[in-house]
């Protein structure tokens, strides 16, 4: 599996477009949509710029395509139509294995990642290191996490856990059976004094 960094600056899977993407304008390194795209100087070999930027650092001055002189600073960004065929190109949300059913365009697609309610957040309760979606966090928090602060319905002391609030019912319940038992002790002596 790829390091965090590592799949932050490959580019874009083709399997996450709607409908075909052009494979002439895949990055000719890692041979994907490419990711912030860059083209060499004289041929308009594309590029995601962190894959170019590595190999003219390691590697040379050149082209890794057609081997002509290339530097950082020959790079020169898509416009015309490579720019608007690739920010109109659909892409899945980064978030769709955890259930976003949002297809977007590519040029949307960071500012929708930022919203998204799918994106993975932690649990915000004290012990608890459960990973929700960003839209189920609250509910979780209040409702679902084993850590969460909770009030006891009867006597409204805030209890720390489940296992706080299931000893005071048990405490309760056995407190509740202790006084039935007396009660039906006390019927029975009224019985036997009328």
């Amino acid at each position: 599996m790829a390091a965090r960094w590592e799949s932050v600056l490959q580019g874009y899977d083709v399997s996450r477009f709607e409908g075909e993407v052009r494979e002439d304008l895949l990055c000719s390194i890692c041979h994907d949509v490419p990711k912030d795209p860059r083209l060499c100087q004289n041929k308009d070999h594309i590029f995601c710029f962190a894959h170019i930027s590595r190999h003219l650092h390691q590697n040379s001055h050149t082209c890794p395509v057609c081997i002509d002189p290339l530097t950082p600073e020959t790079l020169r960004r898509p416009t015309g139509f490579l720019k608007n065929y690739l920010e109109d190109l659909k892409i899945k949300c980064d978030h769709h294995d955890r259930g976003c059913p949002d297809v977007v365009r590519l040029e949307d697609l960071r500012r929708h990642v930022d919203q998204c309610g799918f994106a993975p957040v932690m649990c915000g309760n004290e012990g608890c290191g459960t990973e929700v979606n960003k839209s189920d966090k609250e509910k979780h928090e209040r409702n679902f996490c084993q850590f969460r602060i909770a009030k006891c319905h009867d006597c409204g002391a805030i209890k720390a856990s489940q296992d706080e609030m299931k000893e005071s019912i048990d405490a309760m319940k056995q407190f509740q059976a202790e006084m039935s038992a007396k009660q039906k002790e006390m019927n029975v002596k009224v019985d036997q004094m009328n």
